[in-house]
């Protein structure tokens, strides 16, 4: 028997001397030479902790191999997505996702392939009933290009929930602007 396995070729098998041809449209065949898709990996999502009532969140994801249409899956739901760059997104949680106390699992997926990451676990947290004292908690914010859609969120730690954001001295760069709940958005015009 001679067998060769070409994707959308004719498959020609001999058998006992009669000659049979086949169309088969074979995606790969085991054929390391074949490209596969690459599935996309979260390294860290910001914030991974979101107080119990929040109206709204946005949550930046930040990896590898995001496609230029992927979403964000909240407990496996699609969450208006923005892809910042191929490791970037940000996506928009509802306060009705945020409403009780839960451990959420987060996945990126790219919608040309359906490829999706593994989950990461996000915390919406039961309000702490002592306080301490309020400050940012966000390290640092991803790096932003001119005329390119940008989505950061800003996350706090101690102090009492809810949060409201504002600008008390300086400004953002033309194109972008906080929100109350810390999001900030926006494509920036000038360097």
């Amino acid at each position: 028997m001679n067998q060769r396995c070409v994707l959308g070729k004719t498959l020609k098998t001999i058998v006992a001397g009669i000659g049979i041809s086949l169309y088969l449209p074979v995606m790969g065949c085991g054929n390391p030479g074949l490209s596969q898709a690459t599935a996309p990996s979260i390294s860290h999502i910001l914030p991974q902790t979101i107080a119990v009532g929040t109206q709204s969140q946005v949550i930046t994801v930040v990896g590898n191999h995001f496609a230029d249409k992927a979403a964000i899956l909240w407990n496996g739901h699609a969450l208006p997505t923005t892809v910042v760059d191929s490791n970037t997104l940000a996506g928009a949680v509802e306060g009705s996702s945020l409403a009780v106390p839960a451990t959420v699992q987060l996945q990126v997926q790219n919608l040309q392939d359906g490829e999706q990451s593994q989950p990461v676990p996000v915390t919406v947290a039961a309000a702490s009933t002592t306080s301490s004292q309020l400050a940012i908690s966000s390290a640092s914010l991803p790096g932003a290009a001119v005329n390119t859609p940008y989505a950061a969120t800003l996350s706090v730690a101690g102090g009492v929930s809810p949060y409201t954001w504002s600008i008390t001295s300086g400004q953002l760069p033309t194109g972008l602007s906080l929100s109350t709940a810390g999001s900030i958005t926006g494509t920036p015009v000038a360097s």
